[in-house]
């Protein structure tokens, strides 16, 4: 008995540490997993804190300008952390040392002139045209400006560790190191100044960016292949803005599918109402790491199976996928649903009023974890404009329909039409899959198989 589970262990080991796409996918899920877990719960935590240091109104404030500078973001790295998740995957595959060198030089360099170019124009423009604004908000909104340039450079590095499959490396500096340093530079404020507002604590979180950003940059250079240091880069810039810039529309056009919600709410309710909604997208996002952590590590595997016109692995990867993430989806949905109460009393009293939007949000999670990773699927085979035009529809339709429910339902009827429009999103995008790559991304087997 003792040997035969002794062998079966020992099978085991070896298939983890196999180079067969499910090898690798179940060792990097669950390294994934376990720092996509830390990264949301650090994420949920960090607020929790945030919102009991600043109060109600002031973290509104915080919450508001950090989504109002999450979009920015996305304009200032021109999609080239997307695209560099596929380009460095590829050329690695394809030991394109001199690429892949002059790919990273290229790419640090014009998303730091581009965010810096975006965070000086949205400070011109708070000058210019915020002089109605809160002050406090205000205030904010310039400290969140100053961050841009290095929230922008930590995405970049952390796709060029998820395009050398360092997909946990990738998530340490920026989703878990980031938001524990923001809460205790805030913290260490509150100590020595005796109170901290949003201003203070958006200071403080941008502290935190060049500390994360430091290691970062130590751990992309711990693991470039030395190849590539040794190689004389080469510049296809024409290529790589061409796949890039498609790219920053789908970037853009998904992040605005999820931030519509916070945006409308602060503008036609007010940032108070935003904060507390804030809650519950917050805690509806432990619902997603499971399928973010099965992503990360299947985006570069699906660019190289795709390069290596393997279809049947590109299947077999996409089914694993889309199980590992319902699965994680049903139970944490069930778990929130449970605690939801309790979890929103941790932020205050006056978050309890979330329990509903959290409840219609954890809905529209679920959808998006049963059909699969329809977006990496298009945006690493080549078809990121096919993605682009799904998203632009359900984007303006998101924000047609979101205007009217937030002013008759308010967090309700913004968690209403965000739950609406996922579904949507991913259903319209599984069709795409299925047309184009002839792959079924979903858990249920619906038409023809792949090959």
């Amino acid at each position: 008995m003792s040997s035969s589970l002794a062998s079966l262990a020992a099978r085991g080991r070896a298939w983890l540490s196999g180079e067969g796409v499910v090898s690798v996918l179940s060792r990097g899920s669950v390294g994934s997993l376990v720092a996509n877990g830390l990264a949301a719960l650090i994420g949920v935590a960090s607020h929790m804190v945030l919102a009991r240091l600043l109060g109600v109104a002031s973290f509104g404030h915080y919450s508001y300008v950090w989504t109002v500078a999450s979009l920015l973001v996305i304009v200032g790295t021109l999609g080239f952390d997307t695209a560099q998740v596929r380009f460095v995957a590829a050329y690695r595959v394809a030991e394109r040392w001199p690429a892949l060198a002059g790919l990273l030089r290229f790419g640090n360099r014009l998303v730091l002139a581009a965010a810096t170019a975006v965070a000086a124009l949205a400070a011109l423009g708070v000058w210019a045209f915020g002089q109605g604004l809160d002050p406090e908000l205000r205030l904010t909104l310039w400290a969140g400006f100053l961050a841009l340039p290095g929230m922008a450079l930590l995405g970049l590095q952390g796709a060029v560790l998820q395009g050398l499959r360092r997909v946990v490396l990738s998530k340490i500096p920026d989703v878990l190191l980031r938001p524990l340093l923001a809460v205790g530079f805030t913290g260490l404020a509150l100590l020595v100044l005796g109170s901290v507002r949003a201003p203070g604590a958006m200071l403080a979180t941008g502290l935190a960016l060049l500390v994360a950003l430091a290691l970062g940059q130590l751990l992309v250079a711990r693991n470039l292949p030395p190849a590539v240091r040794a190689a004389a880069p080469e510049h296809d810039g024409g290529e790589w803005l061409r796949v890039s810039l498609p790219l920053l529309l789908v970037a853009g056009m998904r992040l605005l599918m999820t931030q519509t919600d916070v945006l409308l709410l602060g503008a036609l309710v007010g940032t108070r109402e935003a904060g507390i909604y804030t809650a519950a997208a917050r805690l509806g996002q432990l619902i997603t790491f499971g399928q973010n952590a099965a992503n990360g590590i299947a985006a570069p595997l699906i660019s190289e199976l795709h390069t290596q016109e393997d279809r049947a692995g590109l299947q077999r990867i996409v089914t694993l996928t889309s199980w590992g993430a319902t699965v994680w989806a049903l139970g944490a949905t069930l778990a929130l649903l449970a605690a939801g109460p309790w979890l929103l009393e941790r932020w205050g009293p006056e978050f309890r009023t979330a329990l509903t939007a959290l409840v219609i949000l954890s809905a529209g999670q679920v959808v998006n974890a049963l059909s699969g990773p329809v977006g990496y699927l298009l945006n690493m085979t080549g078809h990121q404009g096919v993605n682009a035009r799904i998203l632009a529809w359900t984007v303006g339709l998101n924000f047609l329909l979101a205007a009217p429910a937030i002013l008759w339902l308010g967090m309700n009827g913004a968690a209403l039409v965000t739950a609406l429009m996922t579904a949507v999103k991913n259903i319209w995008t599984w069709v795409e899959v299925r047309r184009r790559l002839e792959l079924n991304s979903s858990v249920f087997r619906l038409g023809k198989a792949a090959p």
